[in-house]
């Protein structure tokens, strides 16, 4: 458990930099780009200790962090060199790293602010009176965007 504890350790190294990293912010988001550890299994029995832990993670990424086939490998590849680096912080580790499996990539996409999907929404949203959180959107965007002059 000790050592299931220092990888969700690493995680939280590498979230805490993405808190600050502009690519892992949108800025129409209020959040920042994450890794959420999802689930978490580790020893058998409950007098036993742990001969292996499982750690399962939804990592997030923005559009603009794609790949060369417009998926997650960037992110991936970040991930992975980052894991490795906390097993060579440990001499058990070291000996016996992480191993890290990808079970999906959803890719995301991004829809440019003067695409007719997004009048057509705000017409929705409008009509749902949902108004406010689109106002709040709105106000957001416009801090945002330089005035001219």
């Amino acid at each position: 458990m000790q050592l299931c504890r220092q990888m969700l350790d690493g995680i939280d190294t590498l979230i805490r930099r993405w808190m600050f990293d502009p690519k892992k912010n949108h800025p129409l988001m209020d959040l920042f780009n994450q890794i959420i550890v999802t689930q978490m299994t580790a020893s058998e029995h409950p007098s036993s200790m742990a001969g292996r832990a499982e750690i399962i993670i939804d990592a997030q990424y923005l559009p603009s962090e794609k790949d060369e086939f417009a998926l997650g490998g960037l992110v991936k590849r970040e991930i992975e060199e980052h894991v490795r680096n906390v097993c060579q912080a440990d001499p058990y580790l070291r000996q016996h790293p992480a191993r890290v499996e990808w079970i999906l990539d959803a890719d995301c996409t991004e829809i440019p602010a003067d695409s007719p999907f997004v009048s057509i929404f705000q017409q929705a949203v409008e009509t749902a009176n949902l108004l406010l959180a689109l106002l709040v959107l709105k106000r957001k965007e416009q801090s945002r965007t330089p005035k001219r002059a």
